[in-house]
């Protein structure tokens, strides 16, 4: 017998011994181990240690006990996540952003709704102690977030449309930031502020008012299917000038917040010019040369993401030391990466679910816990107050975009839409507000009313856009945007799941067609299921784009067939709805 042949002989025997044999030497081996560990433990109780010290190394005596804490942050974790993603997914059902929905899980969260009603429980899960534990999270959160924000940030549609699109972005900026700073004027007497500096106060609040939330924008335009019209480009576009913008604005004012006086506000500005250059100079051009080393290999290995997390934290550790804050240098980071690179596809793939799904929610409750809506009280002059910041919010934002885009040649009904997109606020609201509550610029009570004007203004977006753009309105920007010219004799709408039985259901559209004696046109929709991206339409744009291109060979048998033929690839959060859309919008004769 040979050697190959007798190894196999031997694994064959292998579990063929018996069952009783096998125990019978179970049995002796756990018998042994115990008389050993029992002879071992007995040896051992007449030895003597030398006695060692009672602090551990990397602990302090008034350091918080980690065992007693860990396992309260892990049940605020879990219901902190639960709360925001079913709210979020209460208002994604109401064509609402699902953004709204986790801010207001966060609040409910918070003193304002949860700890009003259930005090015991709401102290009892967040103590105290773990409070440390969910800001270092959430502030882990927001770094990753901005990273994304600056990977999505694509330059290029600023570049085309740039003399238009910044002059409105940036009268929507600068109207609504001094309406914010004339209110300061109104507010600092009556709520004042931690560090009792009226300037870096109105600044702040020029700031908040001047902020458009880009990627609720975007996502916005791409569920309704707005994202290529005329509207959705030139929002889009605005948006984009307006995040550049507003980021480097809030730069210049934390920087004369954070500083004791001018001479340091210029000191903090220069180093973080110097910061800039260096990344855009030096930093650019590495990144630039590992996009290209992961195009020639393919994937994106541990050392190249664990190289790139590195760049993200020295970047955002060399912001905070500068004095602005660490989510400048992530953002930044993000920013100077090759856009529309392979790299950048696969580190939003691998980076965003987690940041989206789990870190982004502890901000919002963090953000939450820290939100007293219970401040304003009855006191009907703080009720004022919020609607002052309110209709400076609206009006700034809202009428300055729709101001500025009419003078630069829209029609009303589009510059008034184009303000409704640019006052939506959302997320990028949140982190100001963070930020300012943190260097003392803007009080409790400020805050609050802050929040406040955050969520009604993201709220209002959709409610306000379908006033000004009706579905039917809707429907027809999408046609023409679609290139559809006229009625075709029957419409065969076919939802395409899977495209190895694609054909046989086009071949049905056809032959149904052919039967009838008429000229089809078949629309092939692949709806995209895709989770809420708060980072930007990159993503989007990468997954429509590579389900286009899986309808190519479909549209080309539809026409071949001599029929017509239109492709849409949707992404959406609910398949079902995508396609029910098209239907409302295409009319279909059949559905397959």
């Amino acid at each position: 017998m040979s050697d190959g042949a007798r190894r196999g002989g031997d694994s064959d025997g292998f579990g063929r011994q018996g069952r009783a044999k096998t125990l019978l030497f179970y049995g002796v081996i756990l018998v042994v181990a115990l008389v050993v560990l029992d002879v071992v433990l007995h040896v051992g109780r007449g030895l003597r240690a030398p006695r060692a010290s009672s602090q551990v190394p990397g602990t302090a005596k008034d350091a918080i006990d980690v065992h007693a804490v860990f396992w309260k942050f892990l049940v605020a974790a879990a219901l902190i996540v639960v709360a925001s993603h079913l709210l979020g997914a209460v208002f994604r059902r109401f064509h609402q952003p699902q953004v709204v929905g986790e801010i207001l899980a966060g609040v409910l969260l918070g003193p304002s709704a949860l700890g009003a009603v259930l005090p015991g429980f709401s102290h009892q899960v967040f103590t105290p102690q773990v409070m440390p534990f969910l800001e270092v999270t959430a502030q882990l959160g927001l770094i990753f977030f901005m990273f994304l924000i600056g990977l999505e940030l694509d330059t290029r549609l600023i570049r085309g449309r740039g003399h238009a699109a910044t002059a409105v972005s940036h009268v929507s900026i600068l109207v609504p930031f001094l309406l914010g700073a004339a209110a300061a004027l109104v507010l600092f007497p009556s709520l004042g502020s931690a560090s009792g500096r009226f300037v870096p106060f109105a600044l702040f609040l020029g700031a908040s008012m001047s902020v458009t939330a880009f990627p609720v924008l975007a996502r916005i335009l791409s569920e309704r299917g707005l994202y290529k019209t005329k509207l959705g480009t030139v929002a889009i576009t605005c948006a984009a000038v307006d995040d550049v913008t507003a980021w480097c604005l809030l730069a210049v004012v934390v920087a004369v917040a954070a500083s004791a006086g001018l001479g340091g506000a210029f000191v903090t500005i220069g180093l973080s010019v110097v910061f800039i250059t260096f990344m855009v100079v030096v930093v650019r051009p590495l990144l630039r040369r590992v996009a290209d080393y992961h195009e020639a290999h393919g994937e994106v290995s541990g050392p190249l993401l664990a190289m790139i997390i590195i760049g993200i934290l020295l970047s955002a550790l060399a912001t905070d030391r500068i004095g602005i804050h660490a989510i400048f240098g992530a953002f930044l980071f993000g920013a100077v990466m090759p856009q529309r690179s392979e790299l950048v596809g696969e580190l939003v793939g691998k980076l965003e679910d987690f940041t989206v799904l789990f870190l982004l929610p502890l901000f919002f409750a963090f953000s939450g816990l820290r939100t007293q809506i219970g401040l304003l009280g009855t006191d009907p002059k703080m009720w004022l107050f919020c609607l002052l910041v309110l209709g400076v919010a609206v009006a700034g934002k809202w009428g300055g975009s729709a101001f500025a885009g009419r003078v630069v040649g829209l029609q009303w009904r589009e510059a008034l839409g184009l303000g409704v997109l640019m006052n939506c606020r959302g997320l990028t609201e949140l982190v100001i507000l963070n930020i300012g509550l943190d260097l003392g610029v803007i009080p409790p009570a400020l805050f609050a009313i802050l929040v406040i004007m955050a969520l009604v203004t993201t709220f209002m977006t959709t409610p306000l856009l379908s006033v000004f753009y009706p579905r039917e309105v809707q429907e027809r920007m999408i046609a023409e945007e679609g290139g559809e010219e006229g009625e075709h004799a029957w419409r065969v709408l076919v939802p395409i799941a899977k495209l190895d039985r694609a054909y046989e259901l086009v071949h049905t559209a056809l032959s149904l067609a052919e039967a009838r004696g008429v000229r089809a046109q078949v629309v092939l929709v692949r709806a995209l299921s895709t989770p809420a991206l708060r980072a930007g339409p990159m993503r989007m744009e990468a997954a429509t784009s590579r389900a286009m291109s899986s309808l190519r060979p479909l549209v080309e048998f539809v026409e071949g067939a001599g029929h017509d033929a239109v492709a849409l690839a949707l992404p959406s959060e609910s398949v079902a709805d995508a396609i029910l859309r098209v239907a409302t919008e295409r009319r279909p004769d059949l559905v397959l």
